[in-house]
C-alpha cells in the first residue's frame, strides 16, 4: 500500500472512531448523576406507645479534603412509616474528588428545626459525633443535635468507596427500640 494509502486508512479509522469517542464523552457525563435508595425495615420509634410510630429521616451526604471542614453535598427529608418503607432520590451533579465523605442518618425529634444551623452542626462537629456515637455518649450528642437522634454516622475515605454501587447497613437500638435501614447507592 502507498503511503497515501496509509493517510486513508488512518483517516478513515479515525472517522469510524470518532462515534464512539463522542458516545463514551457522553457517558463520563451522566457519571455526575448518583442514585441513593434508603430502605427502612424496623423504624427507631415504632415498639413504645409513646413514640410517633414514624420515622423522620434527615439523609445528610458530607464531603471535605483533609485540610478543611466537611460541608453538605445534599442532604434529604422524608417520613418513614410502614416497613419496609423505600425512599429514592438522585444528587445530579456529584462530584468525587474529595477525599472524605460522610453518610449520616438522623432521626428528627425537634417539631421546628432550622435546617441550615442543623446541618452546620453536623458538618462542624462530624467527627467528634461519630466518636460519640459510637460510644454511646447520648450527652454530647443532644449538647451538638439537641432532640434529635443519630442513627449512623459512615465517614470514609475515597479510595474506599466505590461509587459506582455500593450498601450500608445502619442497625441499632433507641431507647429500647431496635432500627435497621439500608442506604444503596449507584451511578
Amino acid at each position: 500500500m502507498t503511503r497515501i494509502g496509509h493517510v486513508n486508512l488512518i483517516l478513515f479509522i479515525c472517522i469510524l472512531a470518532l462515534p464512539q469517542c463522542k458516545a463514551k464523552g457522553y457517558a463520563a457525563q451522566s457519571d455526575k448523576k448518583l442514585q441513593f435508595s434508603i430502605i427502612a425495615h424496623d423504624l427507631s420509634e415504632d415498639r413504645n406507645a409513646f413514640s410517633t410510630h414514624n420515622d423522620e429521616i434527615l439523609f445528610v451526604l458530607s464531603s471535605w479534603n483533609d485540610s478543611n471542614q466537611p460541608q453538605t453535598v445534599y442532604h434529604s427529608y422524608f417520613v418513614a412509616t410502614n416497613p419496609p418503607d423505600s425512599h429514592s432520590f438522585t444528587i445530579d451533579n456529584f462530584q468525587d474528588h474529595f477525599e472524605n465523605y460522610a453518610i449520616t442518618l438522623l432521626e428528627i425529634d425537634e417539631s421546628v428545626i432550622e435546617q441550615k444551623e442543623l446541618l452546620d452542626s453536623l458538618n462542624n462537629n462530624l467527627l467528634t459525633l461519630k466518636k460519640v456515637f459510637e460510644t454511646k455518649n447520648l450527652g454530647v450528642i443532644k449538647e451538638i443535635l439537641g432532640d434529635n437522634d443519630i442513627l449512623g454516622i459512615f465517614v470514609s475515605k475515597q479510595v474506599n468507596i466505590n461509587w459506582n454501587k455500593g450498601k450500608i447497613s445502619i442497625k441499632g437500638k433507641h431507647l429500647f427500640d431496635p432500627y435497621n435501614y439500608e442506604v444503596f447507592w449507584t451511578k
